[in-house]
């Protein structure tokens, strides 16, 4: 049995569209509330999964969306190119030489979320100062970042 049933979504699109960026939102916010309480893995998670969230409602907002794409928004690969056309939409940067880029490339943002998470049980290959757990030091910055860059998506797109 597959994640998604393109009979509920045909049936409810325009529902699904609100939802999808509302719960994005919310999770944003939580990300935003752990950020500021220092709790910089768990606030890069939630930014990531509220992206991911986000890349759901960007494919699903596309007028006449393809329910035979469909199944595609479940494969992490496939929301990593619609969080790309967003950064691009947002940027005006079609190379996107900030971060946003690097987060973007060899299934980075998989990695990430799954580096503020999880005990590591090797070390990065070449990287002996990647931390093995989820470091909060290590990823204040690039809480910081992810949450700037989520920022400029929002205010983008709630005009």
């Amino acid at each position: 049995m597959g994640k998604i049933d393109k009979i509920f979504v045909s049936n409810n699109i325009e529902n699904l569209i609100n939802e999808s960026f509302k719960n994005s939102e919310r999770l944003f916010a939580d990300a935003k509330i752990l950020r500021k309480n220092q709790s910089f893995c768990s606030s890069l998670f939630l930014s990531i999964s509220a992206l991911e969230e986000l890349s759901k409602w960007h494919f699903l907002k596309q007028n006449n969306v393809d329910l035979t794409k469909l199944e595609k928004i479940t494969n992490h690969n496939f929301k990593i190119d619609e969080i790309l056309e967003m950064f691009k939409e947002t940027n005006n940067n079609p190379l996107l030489k900030k971060e946003g880029s690097a987060w973007l490339k060899n299934n980075r943002i998989k990695e990430m979320r799954e580096d503020v998470l999880y005990v590591r049980l090797k070390e990065r290959d070449g990287d002996k100062k990647y931390p093995i757990f989820p470091d909060e030091k290590y990823w204040q910055k690039r809480s910081k970042a992810m949450i700037k860059r989520f920022k400029t998506i929002f205010d983008f797109y709630k005009k």
